[in-house]
């Protein structure tokens, strides 16, 4: 896909490049502190404003979905099986992760798109904050389950998270968390929709007591192990 390739790196320099232009905008309305200066030493301003970038863009015939740094892009298709298409950057490892303040982060951008009319039923993107507080991916694909469960129930879902999430984030590893996305459902499908989510749900419940009572079973193993011994 040499066409396809060349526009989407032309795009990516094209969003460095006035992302660029901002930070040095930004920069002479407030210029640094010398406190900052001396924090700053002699890198560029581009490490004061460096962050990650996590996009995805859907049009009539294809979807294209872009990152570089640390955080994660999740596509869901109408079976609810839940995917991360970008592909993973094996440079971000534990508090280190690319990012646009890179000396050359056009090459650390990753990509994927998809050339056939096929809109995803749901495409949410999260900050590494979400990552580190629901600690795997099945936490996340089930939280994010909820988040479509109250969306089709007819609820305020920007209101439910922005409540929801800063006590996520004390329960968790307390990191700031960012989540935008969106949710496509015609109206036809609604109805199974609800019955799959409804089965998600009994799902999970029945997992969740399978793991309590396998909790029990360990500690009364454990006590019996220890009488045994005696």
């Amino acid at each position: 896909c040499v066409e396809q390739q060349t526009l989407i790196k032309s795009l990516l320099s094209d969003i460095y490049v006035e992302w660029r232009n901002r930070i040095s905008r930004d920069e002479k309305i407030r210029p640094f502190t010398k406190n900052e200066k001396s924090i700053l030493g002699h890198q560029g301003i581009e490490k004061a404003y460096g962050c990650t970038m996590l996009a995805y863009m859907q049009t009539e015939h294809y979807w294209l979905s872009f990152q570089i740094g640390d955080g994660e892009i999740y596509v869901c298709d109408k079976t609810l099986t839940w995917k991360t298409p970008v592909p993973e950057d094996c440079a971000c490892f534990l508090n280190y992760t690319t990012s646009l303040c890179d000396q050359n982060p056009l090459i650390e951008f990753r990509y994927t798109f998809n050339g056939v009319d096929d809109s995803p039923l749901a495409v949410i993107l999260c900050s590494d904050g979400l990552d580190g507080s629901l600690r795997s991916q099945e936490n996340i694909t089930d939280f994010y389950e909820q988040v479509i469960g109250l969306y089709v129930d007819g609820d305020d879902v920007e209101s439910e998270l922005e409540s929801y999430l800063p006590q996520l984030s004390e329960l968790g590893n307390k990191d700031d968390i960012s989540l935008a996305g969106y949710i496509h459902i015609s109206d036809q499908y609604i109805d199974n929709l609800k019955q799959l989510l409804n089965l998600k749900k009994e799902s999970r419940n029945i997992q969740t007591e399978f793991r309590t009572r396998k909790q029990d079973i360990e500690i009364l193993y454990s006590r019996l192990e220890t009488l045994r011994i005696k």
